[in-house]
């Protein structure tokens, strides 16, 4: 036998080994899955914020009209177990899921809804994880990645953050809103005049509607290789400020459409 025919005998016997032993990794860890309920409330009182920290799932955050905070959902595990903590920290309240490293860890989730009282600070770090806010007079600061952000109905300061997905924002009366992703589209919608919007992506088209009011705004827009469609009131010396960059599409900034 030369020396060719034993080295891809041998390369393929290895690679036979590690796909049998990926294969065995994966059965056992569908045969260890398991679910655990998280169903928690805890009062609010000397609470000034919420920050939530998840790898992995979907979390949706709700203000309401209570003087508690609310935690229901479940983590998945396999084969390795997904970590889950809440704890009330000084005057924030933390909440945390984290997946173990490794080819173990393919059923690493959790899935969170969240009701928080209104008022408080919102903080959001997470990673491949569906991010829905709403209801929030708050701050509210969410950094994702690798998927969608949805907001409604927030009046704090804004600052709402992903990569590779998309950003949807409305029903807004923030006067300071920021809203960032990258290779998908960015669409925001205000009831109220906002004080400074900030939008910007890349490879995809961004779209601004403000209501019909006597506000005018100072507009900067950059893009590259798209339109640039800007069919509000404008003025350079306005304070009210909206900023937009994105590149290969498209910046339409509007009222409501009838």
């Amino acid at each position: 036998m030369n020396a060719t025919k034993l080295f891809w005998r041998i390369g393929g016997s290895l690679f036979a080994v590690f796909l049998l032993g990926m294969g065995l990794v994966q059965l056992v860890g569908l045969l260890a899955y398991n679910t655990q309920e998280v169903d928690r409330r805890v009062d609010a009182g000397g609470l000034s914020a919420v920050d939530v920290s998840v790898e992995s799932g979907t979390l949706e955050i709700i203000g309401v009209q209570s003087s508690a905070v609310t935690v229901t959902g479940r983590v998945t595990s396999g084969l390795l177990h997904t970590s889950h903590s809440e704890a009330v920290q000084g005057d924030r309240y933390v909440i945390e899921a984290s997946c173990p490293k490794g080819p173990a860890s393919d059923h690493c989730g959790a899935v969170y809804r969240i009701e928080v009282p209104e008022r408080l600070t919102v903080n959001v770090t997470s990673d491949d994880t569906e991010v829905t806010v709403r209801d929030l007079r708050g701050r509210v600061d969410v950094r994702t990645s690798n998927s969608w952000v949805r907001a409604e109905n927030l009046s704090g300061t804004v600052s709402l953050e992903t990569s590779n997905d998309v950003i949807e924002a409305t029903a807004l009366s923030s006067s300071d809103t920021s809203l960032r992703t990258s290779n998908d589209r960015v669409r925001a919608e205000f009831v109220e005049p906002p004080g400074t919007f900030d939008g910007s992506t890349s490879n995809d088209d961004v779209s601004l509607v403000v209501p019909d009011t006597d506000d005018s705004y100072a507009v900067d827009v950059r893009t590259s290789n798209g339109e640039q469609r800007t069919d509000i009131r404008t003025d350079p010396s306005s304070d009210r400020t909206i900023r937009v960059r994105t590149s290969n599409a498209n910046v339409e900034i509007s009222y409501p459409q009838d």
